[in-house]
């Protein structure tokens, strides 16, 4: 099995709450090992090597968060 880390930078995390929120809809994903998100604004995941950038970018999306780059 091969991980990868996927790094992604989104804007409007404001509290603990948002952390909470996006941590537990990425970790319910398949091949997800680990969400990290880093002074409300730096999100790292450990991931299956199969895990798209763009799903995770999806799923922030849906939850209203904005992906920079």
């Amino acid at each position: 099995m091969v991980m990868r880390i996927i790094r992604l930078e989104v804007d409007d995390i404001h509290c603990d709450k948002c952390v909470a929120k996006i941590k537990g809809r990425i970790s319910s994903l398949d091949g997800i090992y680990k969400v990290d998100v880093i002074e409300y604004r730096k999100i790292v995941v450990m991931a299956d090597e199969n895990i798209d950038r763009e799903v995770l970018r999806d799923v922030l999306e849906d939850l209203g968060y904005r992906v920079r780059g």
